[in-house]
C-alpha cells in the first residue's frame, strides 16, 4: 500500500506564492551577496575576464540550483495548493512588486549607462550592471512578500 504525504501542515499560514518569494529573496541575498562581496575584495589586477565569468556562472548556477529544488520541495508539500492557479489577489501582487522593481531597474541603469561610462570603464561597469539586475529582483521578491503580510484590498 503507497501512502503520500499530507500538504504542509507545520504551522505555516503563508501562501505558496510567499513563500516562494521568501525562498527567491533569501537565495538571491545569501548567493549574489557572496558573489559581490568576492568581487568588491578582487584587487584590479586579479579581475581576469575569464574569473569573473566563472565566478558570475557559478553564483548563477548555485542561485538556479536553490531555486529549482526549493521550488519543487515546496510544491510537494503544498500540493494542493500549487494544483490552483494564481488567483487576482496573487496577480495584483505580483504587478505591483513587478512594477516598483522595474522603476528601480530604470534608475539603476540611467546610472550605469549614462553617469557610470564618465567615470569608470570595463568590469565596474558591468558589475554594477548585474548588480543593478540582481537589486531589482531582490527589491521585486521584497514587495511581493511585504504586500502579502500588508494584504491586498483590491
Amino acid at each position: 500500500m503507497m501512502t503520500t504525504a499530507p500538504d504542509d501542515k507545520c504551522g505555516s499560514s503563508l501562501p505558496l506564492h510567499e513563500k516562494r518569494a521568501w525562498l527567491a529573496l533569501t537565495s538571491s541575498v545569501v548567493v549574489y551577496g557572496s558573489y559581490f562581496t568576492i568581487i568588491a575584495q578582487l584587487p584590479p589586477s586579479e579581475q581576469d575576464t575569464l574569473y569573473m565569468l566563472v565566478l558570475f556562472a557559478v553564483a548563477t548556477v548555485s542561485h538556479g540550483l536553490i531555486m529549482a529544488v526549493g521550488t519543487a520541495l515546496l510544491t510537494l508539500r503544498n500540493r494542493a495548493e500549487a494544483k490552483e492557479r494564481p488567483d487576482e489577489r496573487d496577480r495584483a501582487l505580483s504587478r505591483g512588486a513587478a512594477t516598483v522593481a522595474y522603476f528601480v531597474l530604470m534608475a539603476e541603469m540611467i546610472v550605469v549607462g549614462v553617469v557610470m561610462p564618465f567615470n569608470s570603464s570595463g568590469w565596474r561597469i558591468t558589475t554594477a550592471a548585474l548588480l543593478a539586475l540582481v537589486v531589482s529582483e531582490i527589491v521585486r521578491h521584497a514587495v511581493t512578500i511585504a504586500n502579502y503580510r500588508r494584504g491586498w484590498h483590491g
